[in-house]
C-alpha cells in the first residue's frame, strides 16, 4: 500500500471551482485513511485549482473574497461594452480576454496572498515562443510572481490571449523550465509567449514520470523542498477529469452557443484526443493509479462561463465533492484491504 499520493487535475474552462472541489474531497479522504498528500499538478483550470490545493486553501472563505474578480473573464452576454473589450482583445491580443490583465486584475490579487504554495504543485503550459511544452514548479516559484505560472497555464486559445512573460524573469522565476525552453541568449530580454498546458498533456496522468523528484522522498527545509534520491518513495495518483472518454457522447447544443463559445469549444475537441496517449503512458511506466471521472451534468454550462458569482462558486465546488465522493471511497476500502 503507498504512504502518499499525488492529485493531477484537467483542463476545466470556467468550471475549476468544480474540480476544486473534487480534488479537495479526494485529499481530505485519502488523509483521513493515513496517506500523505504529497503534491498536485495540472493545466488549465486543473492548475488554477491544483495551486489552492496545494496552498492549503480554505476554501468557502476565499470564494466569498475573490469571486469579484471573476468579471475579468466575462466573454459576450447581453453587455454591448463586454463584447466589444472581447472584439478589441481578440483583434489585439489573439484572445477574447487578454491573458496578463488576467494575471494582473485577478490571480496577483487572489492567488498570490494565498502564499507560495506549501506543497509540490506543478502547472503545465506550452511554449509558443519555443514550440516545447513547460512544467512550472510554483512551489519554488518566488511568493511574488508565482502565478504566473498558473496563467501561461490557462491560456486558453481564442478564450484567453497567448500569456506574454519577459524570458528574464522566467530565468529569475524557474531557472529549470528557463534551460528546458532553450531561450537563446540573444532573446533573454526578449519575450516569451504561453498557452493552455492542455495543448502538451491534456490530462497529464503520467506527472510523477514528468516530475521524477515526486518518485522519492522530498523533504521541506527552511521553506525549500529537497529531494532525497536514494530513497524511493512512489505514490499513489489519482487524476482527475471531467470527461468520461470511454462512453459515445453527442452534443446537440452546439447551434446555440456563441462564435466565441464554438471556436473554444473545437480547440477543446482536439485538446482532448491527446488524453488516450497520457492514459498509456501511465499504464507503460506501472504507476500505481486511477482515473477518476467528476461528471459536472446540468453544471456544465459553466465550461465556457468564467464570470460568476460566489454563490455559483460555492455549488460548483461542492458539486465537485459529491462527483467523486463514491469512487474515492472505492478506492480507499480496496487500499485498506491491500494493506
Amino acid at each position: 500500500m503507498p504512504q502518499s499520493f499525488v492529485i493531477v487535475l484537467g483542463p476545466t474552462g470556467g468550471l475549476w471551482p468544480f474540480i476544486w472541489g473534487a480534488g479537495y474531497e479526494v485529499r481530505s479522504r485519502l488523509e483521513a485513511a493515513g496517506l500523505t498528500f504529497k503534491g498536485c499538478g495540472g493545466d488549465s483550470g486543473g492548475a488554477m485549482a491544483s495551486a489552492l490545493l496545494a496552498c492549503d486553501t480554505d476554501p468557502l472563505p476565499f470564494i466569498e473574497k475573490n469571486a469579484k474578480y471573476t468579471k475579468v473573464g466575462a466573454i459576450g452576454g447581453n453587455n454591448p461594452w463586454t463584447w466589444t473589450k472581447n472584439i478589441v482583445s481578440f483583434i489585439m491580443h489573439g484572445g477574447a480576454i487578454y491573458a496578463n490583465t488576467a494575471y494582473e486584475e485577478a490571480l496577483k490579487l487572489a492567488w498570490e496572498p494565498e502564499g507560495r504554495p506549501k506543497h509540490p504543485c506543478y502547472a503545465w503550459a506550452w511554449s509558443l515562443s519555443s514550440e516545447n511544452s513547460a512544467i512550472f514548479p510554483l512551489h519554488s516559484m518566488h511568493e511574488d510572481g508565482w502565478a504566473k505560472g498558473v496563467c501561461a497555464s490557462m491560456s486558453l486559445p481564442a478564450a484567453l490571449s497567448p500569456f506574454e512573460w519577459p524570458n528574464e524573469d522566467i530565468l529569475a522565476q524557474a531557472p529549470d523550465v528557463y534551460e528546458e525552453l532553450r531561450i537563446p541568449e540573444a532573446y533573454r530580454t526578449s519575450n516569451s509567449y504561453f498557452a493552455d498546458g492542455g495543448i502538451s498533456s491534456y490530462l497529464p496522468v503520467d506527472m510523477i514520470l514528468d516530475c521524477p523528484e515526486l518518485q522519492h522522498k522530498m523533504t521541506l527545509v527552511d521553506g525549500e523542498w529537497t529531494t532525497d534520491w536514494e530513497t524511493e518513495d512512489m505514490p499513489l495518483t489519482i487524476a482527475i477529469s471531467l470527461d468520461d472518454f470511454q462512453s459515445p457522447k453527442f452534443n446537440d447544443d452546439i447551434k446555440a452557443m456563441n462564435p466565441f463559445k464554438k471556436i473554444i469549444f473545437a480547440c477543446m475537441g482536439a485538446l482532448r484526443s491527446s488524453v488516450h496517449e497520457d492514459v498509456q503512458d501511465m499504464k507503460t511506466a506501472g504507476i500505481e493509479g486511477e482515473i477518476l471521472q467528476a461528471a459536472p451534468g446540468e453544471l456544465s454550462k459553466y465550461g465556457f462561463k468564467f464570470d460568476v458569482t460566489a454563490e455559483e462558486m460555492k455549488i460548483m465546488f461542492e458539486a465537485g465533492r459529491e462527483a467523486v465522493s463514491e469512487e474515492i471511497g472505492h478506492i480507499i476500502n480496496e487500499l485498506l484491504q491491500e494493506g
